[in-house]
């Protein structure tokens, strides 16, 4: 149990926090975002470097330059974002406690348009000479290759971002439920867009990503709303 100045100190934090304008929580996202954006580049540059594939595990290279490891790294981009995002330690989970439906719906679609962006390098670290033409290595040359990896790039983060409402509830069980939906995701992501996005263009299912972008899209406007509901319940607590 808090003492009393203990309790003090959070009820004078919470109300700071609280204080803050808008602005500032959504500037305080794309931060975030920026950062998963920079971190998959990097991920994606060192693996096209040798620094990444000179190990030996089971007798073969780490990571292949094929683009595979493309969709690997977008599923964990998009599973890390929530995680950066939601505060576990503070009362309101960083969230403002006015405006979080607006805030998450924008703060998504900003870190989508911004690894879109970051994406434009990623096809120098294909090796063409060994492994040909994969869909990564089209991003920027074939409009059918773009949309596939554009459309991945949205289910990963919709879909994460239905991981806000149990983070951002009050029990740990909750949270512990988030992290493994997370992972769950991490895991058929990675194990289902390894072989897509080292395959020609022609064999990625157009149809199948832009269906699950649409239901992810409404989902993430559910998702939104009811994080919304969950800061308001815990600020009011």
């Amino acid at each position: 149990m808090e003492n009393p100045q203990e309790q003090r100190v959070t009820n004078d934090y919470a109300t700071y926090r609280n204080a803050k304008p808008w602005k500032k929580y959504f500037l305080e996202f794309l931060g975030k975002s920026l950062f998963v954006a920079v971190l998959g580049t990097v991920l994606i540059l060192m693996s096209a470097t040798g620094i990444m594939t000179s190990g030996n595990y089971g007798g073969g290279p780490l990571i292949l330059r094929d683009g595979g490891f493309f969709g690997t790294v977008i599923t964990l981009c998009g599973a890390c974002f929530p995680l950066l995002v939601v505060e576990f330690r503070n009362h309101d989970h960083g969230f403002p406690a006015r405006g979080v439906t607006r805030l998450v719906l924008l703060a998504t679609y900003s870190a989508i348009a911004m690894m879109l962006l970051f994406m434009i390098c990623w096809p120098f670290a294909v090796d063409q000479h060994r492994y040909g033409t994969p869909l990564a290595a089209e991003y920027l040359s074939n409009p059918r290759a773009f949309a596939i990896m554009a459309l991945y790039v949205c289910v990963c983060y919709f879909w994460s971002s239905l991981a806000f409402i149990p983070l951002t509830l009050k029990h740990n069980a909750f949270k512990i439920v988030g992290i493994l939906y997370l992972i769950l995701l991490m895991a058929c992501g990675i194990w289902r867009s390894y072989t897509v996005f080292a395959s020609p263009t022609e064999q990625g299912n157009l149809g199948l990503l832009l269906g699950l972008a649409v239901v992810g899209a409404a989902l993430h406007v559910v998702a939104a709303v009811v994080t919304q509901r969950n800061i308001q319940r815990e600020l009011t607590d």
